[in-house]
Parts: structure tokens; C-alpha cells; sequence
């Protein structure tokens, strides 16, 4: 787990390491974590992201789902529940991984049976 108190130096951190999870606060203080968010799919950084954060109005949350979000959670919740909604975007994010191999070996499969 890596913790960072700013927008700039959690993007500069995610750009530059594998991530399983990141879960990102709305209120940075140098930049929107919507913004952050936005930033990393645009460089095509598909890590899952969470919204953990404060702001509940519906406003805030169709600003984080446009940004990429794959989650939203509003602060105070309940640790049991933030915990559910982390084992199922990590569980989401390696049944990717394995669609992705079961695809690729599908591939593999389908050109031995027929050479160009």
C-alpha cells in the first residue's frame, strides 16, 4: 500500500508502477481525484479505481464515473462494505487478466488449426 497526499504525487507514482487497486480521494488538495483519474485512463492506465470520498452528491458521482471511476463510495460507509466493493473490483480485474490468457490461448489454438 503506498499513501500520497497529493493528486500530483499519486499520478506520478501510478504512471511509474504496476497498481492493483487505486482508491482516490475527490478532494485533493492540488488537483480533483475525477481529474487524476481522467489523467491515468488517458494514458491508458486501466488500473481499477475507487472513489472514497465525502462528496455525495449525484453531481460528484456521475463527474467520477465519467472520469473512469469503476467505483463510488461515499464517506462515512461501513469497513465491511468497503472491504465487499474491494474483493469485487480485485476479483473484476483478474477475471480480466484470465478472459485475456483464455483469449489469447483461443488464438493460439485457432492458428495451429489453420496455417496461413
Amino acid at each position: 500500500m503506498h499513501l500520497h497526499t497529493s493528486a500530483s504525487t499519486a499520478l506520478a507514482f501510478a504512471r511509474s508502477a504496476t497498481l492493483d487497486l487505486l482508491i482516490v480521494e475527490l478532494s485533493l488538495p492540488d488537483m480533483s481525484g475525477a481529474v487524476m483519474i481522467r489523467e491515468l485512463r488517458a494514458a491508458g492506465i486501466d488500473v481499477p479505481a475507487m472513489i472514497l470520498t465525502a462528496c455525495a452528491e449525484e453531481t460528484d458521482k456521475m463527474v467520477g464515473f465519467r472520469a473512469g471511476a469503476d467505483d463510488y463510495v461515499t464517506k462515512p460507509c461501513s469497513l465491511m462494505e468497503l472491504l465487499a466493493r474491494i474483493t469485487a473490483l480485485l476479483a473484476r480485474a483478474t477475471r480480466g487478466d484470465l478472459d485475456q490468457t483464455v483469449d489469447h490461448e483461443a488464438d493460439q489454438r485457432d492458428a495451429r488449426r489453420h496455417p496461413r
